[in-house]
């Protein structure tokens, strides 16, 4: 049985890679690596459990967040494990923006979404629950392109109904948009053109709406992708 607080898939920008954790007994959190194109998986992680995967923009690490939370990182083309971050909190959410910079989240309200570079160092606040707006916390960090702005999932008195909020990383001000958990942002081909969409958790569906990047308002209504879609006790819908 995986955590209660992990996502536990992951696909790589560049569409070739699917990370997911497995494993058994003590170490049920392992992460494996299969190419989309093949049958053949890898176990990337054999001695270190994880509670978050994440891939780099350039698709060539693979980030993990362990359950102490530790950040640590490996090339999919082998070698040893980089340590990055020492103990920061149980993950509540990460992404490796285009910047060469880690947003993440943990589990304690006081910490809020951080920043850190991929390189290693330390790591600074983007933003924190705003308690006279009746928040408890932030969780999920999903940097969009350009690294200004991370989505994140709001979470009100009581831990339930989360909201989706836009986080302006220079200031960090807060944008609600709409109700939901477990944001994702993605750039879809069109008749169009390209087009920004947040993916996201609601309901036990995974929903969908389209998203001008640039004001950072929702265009349209959402849809729904498709209904009963696994979710965490705390509410992260399992989807990459």
């Amino acid at each position: 049985m995986l955590s209660q607080y992990q996502r536990s898939l992951a696909i790589s920008p560049d569409g070739r890679y699917l990370a997911y954790l497995s494993g058994t007994g003590a170490l049920v959190g392992q992460a494996v690596l299969r190419r989309l194109d093949q049958l053949e998986v890898r176990l990337v992680t054999p001695e270190v459990n994880a509670d978050e995967i994440f891939f780099s923009p350039d698709s060539e690490w693979l980030g993990f967040i362990e359950p102490s939370g530790e950040i640590k990182k490996i090339a999919l083309s082998g070698g040893p494990i980089v340590p990055v971050a020492q103990k920061l909190g149980i993950a509540g959410g990460a992404s490796w923006a285009d910047d060469n910079s880690i947003f993440f989240s943990t589990l304690d309200p006081a910490s809020g979404i951080l920043r850190l570079p991929a390189g290693g160092g330390e790591p600074a606040v983007v933003s924190k629950a705003d308690p006279a707006l009746k928040e408890i916390d932030h969780t999920t960090a999903m940097a969009l392109p350009g690294s200004r702005t991370v989505l994140t999932a709001i979470v009100p008195p009581g831990g339930q109904n989360l909201s989706i909020g836009a986080v302006d990383v220079k200031t960090s001000r807060v944008k609600s948009l709409l109700p939901g958990n477990t944001p994702t942002y993605v750039d879809v081909p069109t008749d169009r053109g390209i087009e920004g969409v947040i993916v996201f958790g609601q309901g036990g569906a995974l929903r969908a709406v389209r998203f001008d990047a640039r004001r950072l308002e929702l265009v349209g209504e959402p849809i729904t992708l498709i209904e009963n879609v696994q979710s965490t006790s705390t509410g992260r819908t399992q989807y990459a």
